[in-house]
């Protein structure tokens, strides 16, 4: 009989009490490995303890789940004292999610790409400008100037006026004005006739220039000089094709193409000299205010035409300076190479793509600031008396070079908007551009050397 059947007939005999029945055996082929072969033996020697696997605390260990178990893991222990912090030991290194993870400087989605300086070094020191603006101890606070709305809370207001006010002008600038729209509109004579044989072969068939562009009387320069201008202007027009293929920077354009333009403008005129100024700094006390007491951003162009030595003798700006205050220089800026040599000419340039906004600022902060040097100059007269005599501008953005005029009035500074001059992008225009700039010079060693002689430089 087997062990269930005899556990029957007990059960039965005993009058139906339940009783734990027997252990059973658990066949040892059945056992998956030794440790269970031994505690299964174990077992058969000893029963387990039954009460202890049914009391109710030992089930409730069993079955904790993990928030207790966490629970339990962040309470501290009361019998435990909390270890201070020896400031003798060496310093435990922070969590990176603690330090760096929360000061990460993400881009500011909403700032537009060609709104850029033109480069990344550009768009820092640009931020880094405007911080400084918003942290300024013991001094005015700066004003951002970003778009012409701003400059018409100016102390003296700067507007952008059109060519209908050029009859503003004083006799001199109109004349001024009327030669350049001229070479313009008509470029005639502005190829000398010896170089017109190797001036139509480099055109070839791109270019189909008049033949009015090209001069009637003989030069009074020798000839190698007109063929090296001739490569020179071809090379500029060579390099302005690089740069609009290649989209590059506004220092490359200056350095491949404008000053290009520029050398040859002024070489055969001693004492004129152009400088690349766009490291110089605006004189601060120069930079104007705005109504409410800010101080406008100060704005630098890119090129300035001086009068040089065998112009104005260094002796008499020095002797001059000398008795006005911001004694060191007599341009808006302390830039040494032309301290003494006055700026006749201020040149911005840009790239094609960049807004022609932000270089009408530059250029109109640029001009405040170069009237209030020459304004501080003229002892003679009384405080914000206006200057008398156009300042020629001129805007180069890529290819395109355009002259414009800036005119001290008693409320407000005018720039007129005046003439495409011509275009670096053809052999033509790149001698339009040339004539026009010798035109502007002449101006600058006649009429502005002669106002500048007679009303700041002349001894009281």
């Amino acid at each position: 009989m087997t062990s269930p059947q005899l556990w029957l007939d007990q059960l039965l005999s005993t009058g139906g009490d339940l009783e734990a029945p027997p252990l059973p055996i658990i066949p040892v082929d059945y056992l998956p490995n030794a440790t269970q072969k031994h505690r299964t033996a174990l077992e058969a020697l000893e029963p387990p303890d039954t009460t202890r696997l049914l009391n109710p605390s030992h089930l409730l260990k069993r079955f904790m789940t993990m928030d207790d178990v966490q629970e339990t893991l962040r309470s501290p222990s009361p019998s435990k004292r909390r270890r201070l912090d020896n400031p003798n030991t060496a310093p435990v290194p922070l969590r990176l999610g603690d330090t760096i993870a929360n000061k990460i400087i993400l881009p500011n989605r909403a700032t537009r790409v060609d709104e850029a300086p033109g480069d990344y070094d550009s768009a820092l020191s640009e931020s880094a400008a405007s911080a400084q603006s918003t942290s300024v101890t013991g001094k005015r606070s700066l004003s951002p100037t970003k778009r012409m709305a701003d400059l018409r809370v100016a102390a003296k207001k700067v507007e952008h006026c059109p060519l209908a006010n050029i009859a503003g002008l004083p006799a001199e600038g109109r004349a001024l004005h009327a030669r350049v729209q001229g070479i313009s509109d008509f470029p005639v004579g502005v190829v000398p006739k010896e170089i017109q044989e190797a001036f139509e072969k480099l055109c070839g068939d791109v270019e189909s220039p008049s033949i009015h562009a090209f001069a009637t009387k003989a030069a009074t320069r020798p000839a190698h000089e007109l063929f090296a201008e001739l490569h020179a202007l071809n090379e500029a027009r060579v390099e302005t094709s690089f740069c609009t293929i290649k989209h590059v920077s506004e220092p490359s354009w200056n350095e491949r193409v404008h000053s290009r333009i520029l050398r040859q403008a002024v070489q055969n005129t001693p004492g004129l000299a152009y400088h690349n100024i766009t490291t110089a700094k605006v004189i601060e006390a120069l930079v104007p205010h705005n109504k409410y007491g800010e101080i406008l951003k100060k704005k630098m162009v890119d090129y300035a035409i001086v009068l040089g030595e065998s112009i104005i003798p260094e002796s008499i700006i020095t002797a001059r300076l000398a008795a006005s205050p911001l004694s060191r220089t007599v341009n808006p800026t302390h830039y040494a190479p032309i301290r003494h040599e006055p700026i006749a000419i201020s040149i911005k340039t840009n790239t094609p793509n960049c807004s022609e906004e932000g270089a009408l600022v530059t250029l109109s902060m640029w001009v405040s600031a170069h009237l209030n040097r020459l304004r501080i100059m003229l002892l003679s007269l009384e405080a914000g008396s206006p200057i008398e005599v156009a300042l020629p501008l001129v805007y180069v953005s890529g290819d395109q070079w355009h002259l414009k005029f800036a005119f001290d009035r008693e409320e407000t500074i005018e720039i007129i908007e005046s003439v495409l001059i011509g275009s670096t992008a053809t052999l033509l225009g790149c001698y339009k551009i040339l004539a026009a700039l010798r035109i502007l010079t002449d101006y600058a060693t006649s009429t502005f050397k002669e106002w500048l002689s007679r009303a700041i430089l002349t001894p009281e």
